[in-house]
């Protein structure tokens, strides 16, 4: 049998499928990560717009507290006296 004749009736090899799994995230479960996946554009939007809501409001009552800090610190305090501020002319308001 001459071998360099012989052909192969081989056929295609089987390709293997990548199969997608969807796994569990430390902190979210699969089950929230499915219902996050689901769920409509408007409503995750809607859902980020009242986050940063509560995010701006946070922070202002924060600033409001810190400036009654601020206030209450400064009551205490002596207002400092400008330096070379002119003094205020008398006579020449009498002279007019």
């Amino acid at each position: 049998m001459n071998k360099k004749i012989k052909t192969d009736e081989h056929l295609r090899k089987k390709k293997r499928r990548n199969v997608r799994v969807n796994k569990a995230i430390v902190g979210i479960s699969l089950d929230d990560l499915k219902k996050k996946k689901t769920e409509k554009p408007e409503v995750r939007k809607a859902m980020q717009e009242q986050a940063l809501r509560d995010i701006k409001e946070r922070k202002a009552k924060d600033a409001e507290k810190r400036r009654a800090q601020q206030k209450v610190l400064n009551a205490g305090k002596k207002q400092a006296v400008p330096k070379n501020v002119p003094k205020k002319d008398n006579k020449a308001k009498a002279r007019m």
